[in-house]
């Protein structure tokens, strides 16, 4: 593995590029970088919230400032963002108006992932992952539950070439998830728990315990 940057977290990817926080040893922000033909460059606010939220940014910004939130993009141009370890998801559409806002009912939400007319939300807490029609909002269905039997503390959850990857942090492991059959798959086990995965110009990338780094 390649180490890209010891202290970061809120990482993603835009146009083949890898954009992250930066924290200090206490856990402190300090800014923001990208991650670029292997070396890593502080960026301004504006630039990495461009990134993150799209050409409307501004407008998702009065609604969250520059708190660390959850967010994907879907393939029309509408923008969904959480706060970090709240219940709310906020709809935006493609040019930045708010269209509707889901108040999550059953437990804090950590990250989600969304695809077509489907959004898939993992609770942490609840070691559960659960799917729901986008427009209504509707359970489709649920797989965990809080014993922990399938999943420990699942963190993160991504959508790539029809699969979903579960950043299972206390199993120290990101599994996957086929969305029709519901079968589990280990897919990369760890020394150490991992809380982020994301592809970007066919590489991998993780967030562990020690680091942020490409696999």
């Amino acid at each position: 593995m390649q180490l890209i940057h010891r202290r970061g977290w809120g990482i993603f990817e835009d146009e083949e590029e890898v954009y992250f926080h930066l924290m200090g040893e206490k856990g402190e922000e300090l800014g923001y970088a990208k991650w670029s033909n292997s070396q890593v460059n502080t960026i301004s606010k504006q630039e990495y919230f461009y990134h993150k939220y799209g050409p409307y940014y501004v407008e998702i910004m009065n609604y969250f400032q520059d708190n660390l939130t959850d967010s994907c993009r879907s393939l029309d141009g509408s923008v969904y963002v959480s706060n970090y370890q709240q219940s709310d998801i906020h709809k935006f559409d493609s040019n930045g108006n708010l269209e509707f806002i889901h108040q999550d009912m059953f437990d804090t939400v950590y990250g989600f992932a969304v695809s077509e007319d489907l959004i898939w939300v993992v609770y942490p807490t609840r070691n559960t992952i659960k799917c729901y029609n986008l427009k209504t909002y509707k359970e489709l269905y649920s797989i965990g539950d809080i014993e922990g039997t399938l999943f420990n503390l699942p963190e993160s959850i991504y959508f790539y070439d029809e699969l979903l990857y579960v950043c299972d942090m206390g199993n120290q492991r990101i599994c996957t998830i086929h969305p029709k059959s519901k079968v589990i798959s280990s897919y990369k086990v760890f020394r150490e728990p991992v809380w982020e995965y994301i592809r970007s110009n066919n590489y991998e990338i993780v967030r562990l315990k020690s680091g942020i780094f490409r696999v």
